[in-house]
């Protein structure tokens, strides 16, 4: 019998490759105020050997799920996070094939069509064999590194195949289109900044430390005005209530308490490194 089970990711930005324990996953660099942050669910299939998630651009690794433990190893379609690719978080713009609107956008016809489900179906099995061939789902930390690399040169292969069956101003259109994703998803700073736009735009490092340290300016202000915002809608709200009500809220209220949340990212990565630690005897 096939059990599954759900798994909430919460990434922020664009889903990235880590090593995650407990549903959360922080990146390195904390989410800009406004920045979309992407809530994922994924089906954790374990029928045979390690459980492995398998969806058209994103896959993962996952072990002990009986014992309690949910660490994931997780490999996107887009990039490898970490040290371990440079230029991590860059939109692979055929990642997007696996987009129904992008598919139709590019106009793909029938063989092509085929060409594209028979790639994501062999690529499926082998993410699949990589997972069951690891002696029963037992995921080594120290392999981690190996593991992402393996997986990579097998992405490496689908896209090739991906990209030789695209003529050439869909693949011209299909970059345009990964690009408007990206300042979508990441935001402008971080899309001008990331190194095939600068190479494009021919961005030097004098321009660059401007547009970050605009970026930051620019940050704190839309803070600033968020904050108002929220206190002008709150406003409006309450305003529908009648003085009784409100006098109501009030008591229920309390006094102002300000409240300062903890750093969630911080958090995350200290509980990943703690655990981490734990497996590897450190």
């Amino acid at each position: 019998m096939i059990r599954k089970a759900i798994h909430s990711l919460v990434i922020s930005g664009l889903c990235l490759g880590g090593v995650l324990s407990s549903p959360a996953l922080a990146q390195d660099d904390e989410p800009a105020v406004g920045e979309e942050v992407m809530e994922i669910q994924m089906s954790v299939d374990n029928s045979g050997g390690a459980p492995v998630v398998i969806s058209s651009s994103r896959m993962s690794f996952a072990g002990d799920l009986e014992g309690g433990e949910s660490s994931f190893q997780i490999f996107t379609g887009d990039s490898i996070a970490g040290d371990w690719l440079p230029n991590a978080g860059a939109i692979n713009p055929l990642s997007l094939l696996d987009n129904t609107d992008v598919r139709e956008e590019l106009e793909l016809v029938g063989d092509q069509l085929d060409q594209f489900q028979s790639a994501q179906n062999e690529l499926q099995e082998q993410i699949r064999e990589k997972a069951q061939s690891m002696a029963g789902g037992k995921l080594d930390p120290s392999q981690m590194k190996d593991i992402a690399m393996e997986i990579a040169e097998l992405q490496k292969g689908r896209q090739a195949k991906l990209e030789s069956m695209l003529l050439p101003h869909q693949l011209d259109r299909l970059k345009q289109v990964a690009l408007q994703i990206q300042m979508q998803k990441s935001g402008a700073a971080r899309t001008l900044l990331s190194d095939q736009v600068m190479e494009e735009l021919g961005i030097d490092e004098a321009q660059k430390k401007r547009i970050e340290d605009r970026q930051k300016e620019l940050k704190k202000e839309l803070a600033e005005r968020m904050e108002k915002l929220k206190e002008e809608i709150k406003g409006k709200l309450l305003s529908e209530l009648t003085s009784t009500q409100q006098a109501k809220l009030k008591e229920l209220s309390g006094d102002k308490f300000d409240y300062k949340p903890n750093n969630i990212n911080d958090q995350i990565r200290e509980r990943i490194n703690q655990r981490m630690k734990k497996r590897v005897g450190g």
